[in-house]
């Protein structure tokens, strides 16, 4: 036989052996149906619900294994507070190692334009049946979902303020490198304001009582800017604690987008604060923090706890206050000084307990030396309290009340 002959001969029997492997692969590969079901059965298990595609399915061997249809879930146990979740289209992509082997290892999870929507229970309720450890727990377990991609996503909640809706979400989520660590990014749309993310979080470790999550989180919009860099404890109760930087370029802007309706004003701009703090059930404290807010700097203590009405408190310390944004215009105007310095129209939508101190006291063109003062305010009574003042080389004290409730004010 001549060589030229010989080498067609090995390519013919090159082509056959592909051929004949090829079929083989093929029969070992699980009918599409059975694939889809097994899926659907791999992701109910690591949500704890029921999950299932629905309509046509389409399931592709090549050049990836992976399966598209529309997604519904209901019922997800180990997805806290999530009620259900519809899908227009979800992509699956599979290892096709792990299928060969009987096993389904889902290497991705895409969903486009899905529909999340959480329960609609008191969530005192529902934190009371289940303890914020075993929802941790239930949430951060090993699960078979290495990737979660969610492209033009909706979430909707019930809130103090009514049903919210937050939009436009577009979100990528890595736990792939199989200890626990999960690195995730995106954004969305809260209130018609676009915030961006950041969050990467170590493995869950667990001792006796509770469990711990570090992590770090960037947030980036307009009305906020936040860096925190601590941890999740899941005990009886969840807290976070660690370090925080923020910025909130307009206090009132701010109010307003988290559904605090403040009137409107020319005061409370540049505010920032950094240090060590602690969220716990609704109140967030700074031990010994550093703020600034219209010029001002100080340090101290503070203590906002949401509710329907607010309440601040705090302890700070200033080496200079300058009263000159908070006085209202009528002492611009040389009318009385009983006006008070403070925006009282503001005041009404906050309960309020601060301890003020500075080294030295601006106040238009008076220049004030050192002063210690109080503000108290609740259901429109307010209560400001000099307790020292320096005043043309001596001291002054005095207390002065406002009851916006009152037809007379005393």
């Amino acid at each position: 036989m001549k060589p030229r002959q010989l080498a067609w001969k090995w390519l013919l029997f090159g082509l056959l052996a592909t051929i004949v492997a090829g079929a083989i692969f093929y029969h070992m590969l699980p009918d599409s149906t059975r694939v889809a079901n097994r899926v659907a059965a791999e992701l109910s298990a690591w949500t704890g619900g029921k999950a299932a595609f629905s309509g046509p399915v389409q399931v592709r061997y090549f050049p990836d294994v992976s399966i598209r249809g529309k997604f519904e879930l209901s019922g997800g146990t180990r997805l806290p507070f999530v009620k259900s979740v519809v899908a227009r289209e979800a992509k699956v992509s599979l290892s096709l190692i792990d299928l060969l082997r009987g096993r389904v290892s889902i290497d991705a999870l895409r969903l486009v334009r899905p529909r999340i929507v959480l329960t609609q229970t008191d969530k005192k309720l529902a934190m009371q049946a289940q303890e914020s450890r075993n929802l941790a727990d239930a949430l951060f377990a090993h699960g078979s979902v290495r990737v979660i991609h969610v492209r033009d996503g909706t979430l909707v909640f019930r809130s103090d303020s009514g049903l919210e809706v937050v939009k436009d979400i577009d979100a990528h989520l890595d736990g792939s490198d199989g200890q626990g660590s999960v690195s995730s990014f995106g954004s969305f749309v809260l209130r018609d304001e676009t915030v961006r993310f950041a969050l990467d979080s170590s493995a869950l470790t667990k001792d006796a009582e509770s469990s711990t999550l570090p992590l770090a989180l960037t947030l980036t919009s307009a009305p906020l800017n936040a860096k925190i860099a601590g941890k999740a404890m899941f005990g009886k109760t969840a807290t976070l604690s660690g370090d925080m930087q923020a910025e909130i370029d307009n206090v009132r802007r701010f109010a307003v987008w988290s559904g605090i309706n403040v009137p409107n004003g020319s005061n409370l701009n540049g505010f920032t604060t950094s240090g060590a703090f602690r969220i716990a059930g609704p109140t967030l404290t700074f031990d010994d923090g550093s703020f600034t807010l219209d010029g001002n700097s100080a340090v101290g203590l503070l203590s906002i706890t949401k509710g329907a009405t607010p309440r601040i408190e705090g302890t700070l310390a200033f080496d200079r206050l300058m009263l000159d944004p908070y006085i209202e215009p009528a002492i611009a105007d040389g009318q009385p000084i009983g006006r008070l310095l403070f925006d009282r129209a503001l005041l009404r939508h906050f309960d309020a307990d601060l301890r003020l101190s500075a080294g030295a006291i601006d106040a238009g063109k008076l220049k004030l030396g050192h002063g210690a003062f109080t503000i108290t305010a609740k259901e429109d009574a307010i209560v400001s309290e000099v307790s020292e003042l320096e005043l043309c080389g001596g001291t002054a004290s005095g207390r002065l009340n406002a009851d916006d409730s009152q037809a007379t004010k005393r």
